[in-house]
């Protein structure tokens, strides 16, 4: 699946400054220093319809948004190459804007990438990425809401899940949509369903669940800080974090039940 989205082109387009315009919806070559470099037009396209950009170019605003379209499709290949661990399409098009904003040369050797490739927690991603906590970003207002809207669209779950087996669920709201690291496999849908149903005999009304995704979807108030939500609400959850600590008791039990029927039969 390639690693460029709609949704990826949509936030690089929100945030990357379209230049010049100058009248009728027109938009007129320009360097991006005064004297050096080569000439661009609109998002910083280095070409427009498959031809280099001449001082006295003009392109539509149509044109010039084709153009980023066909850039970032090329650009996204070079990402993908670098990105070794599978991304659901959120993630990917919160990726590709980053990359995109600094540049492949600087995404191939920054720390978020490691991080990424590495697996590495929630946690030691949002303290490299957040704008709150990279004091660096503070100067630049714009650069600042860019990489809380790129984390903020990372950290979302997808609304539609890919399966590889059929999936019982037992829950009002399904808890496949909150994996971070769901693969579709048989053994986490199992986890799930047991998550599922070990939720529903401690909270029959649904109450804590409705509660979790409430929580789950809240747009972040600041990006990388404590929940705005109360002490008491966290709490409550308690009982989602005890369901699923059981996983692992029920999956040894139910491995070890057969073995013991495999021994027996042989």
């Amino acid at each position: 699946m390639s690693f460029f989205t709609e949704l990826g082109f949509e936030l690089v387009r929100k945030y990357t400054p379209c230049r010049i315009h100058v009248g009728f919806e027109e938009y007129a070559s320009y360097k991006f220093h005064k004297e050096e470099g080569p000439w661009l037009i609109g998002y910083g396209s280095l070409r427009l319809k498959g031809r280099g950009i001449l001082p006295f170019t003009r392109a539509s605003r149509e044109q010039v948004e084709n153009q980023l379209w066909e850039d970032l499709e090329t650009f996204s290949t070079r990402v993908e190459d670098v990105v070794y661990m599978p991304l659901n399409e959120k993630k990917k098009a919160a990726v590709l804007s980053y990359a995109q904003s600094i540049g492949i040369i600087q995404f191939k050797d920054c720390k978020l990438l490691e991080l990424i490739n590495s697996r590495a927690s929630k946690t030691a991603i949002i303290k490299e990425w957040s704008p709150f906590i990279k004091k660096n970003y503070l100067s630049n207002p714009r650069l600042v809401e860019r990489r809380r809207a790129e984390l903020d669209l990372y950290l979302q779950s997808d609304k539609e899940v890919p399966l590889l087996v059929e999936h019982k669920c037992r829950a009002p709201r399904c808890l496949l949509n909150i994996a971070t690291s769901f693969n579709g496999s048989p053994q986490q849908v199992k986890a799930i369903e047991f998550l599922e149903k070990e939720l529903m005999k401690a909270d029959p009304n649904g109450k804590v669940i409705n509660k979790f995704f409430t929580m789950w979807t809240e747009p972040y108030h600041c990006t990388g800080s404590r929940s705005a939500f109360p002490e008491a609400d966290l709490k409550d959850l308690e009982t989602l974090r005890y369901a699923s600590s059981l996983i692992p008791l029920e999956t040894e039990l139910e491995l070890s039940g057969k073995s013991q029927d495999q021994d027996s039969a042989s």
